[in-house]
């Protein structure tokens, strides 16, 4: 089965403790450790710049269970809960049956309905 990736953005803003002041950031990344050490089948991976500066600090979970629409993406990823609700719902799709074709991706709950952003576009066109 294919990983789930969780791709944390450090890049130029996200992490920025001069853009976030009141964010614990290490604590975060310690966070996305602590859920890859404990969930079977998730890698994390840490990233330069995302692209979505505005919104930062900027997660995209990518692979199995996240839905044919590609990548998941959350931002303004502040506050120590928040975090925490994005793990468990990552936990829950590294732990959760095979979603068949066509059946659309992993139901959000409703804290990160409200912390999903788009996807940037394309550059250059």
């Amino acid at each position: 089965m294919p990983p789930i990736d969780v791709v944390v953005c450090r890049g130029c803003c996200c992490g920025s403790p001069d853009k976030h002041p009141g964010t614990d950031h290490e604590g975060q990344v310690r966070q996305f450790e602590e859920l890859v050490a404990a969930t079977e089948g998730t890698r994390l991976v840490t990233s330069d710049c995302l692209g979505p500066c505005g919104r930062a600090n900027v997660v995209v979970v990518r692979g199995r269970g996240v839905g044919p629409g590609g990548p998941r993406w959350f931002g303004f990823l502040h506050d120590r809960a928040d975090v925490a609700d994005l793990c468990s719902w990552i936990s829950g799709l590294a732990t959760a049956p095979a979603r068949g074709p066509g059946s659309g991706p992993a139901p959000l709950p409703p804290v990160l309905d409200l912390l999903s952003i788009p996807a940037p576009g394309r550059r250059g066109r």
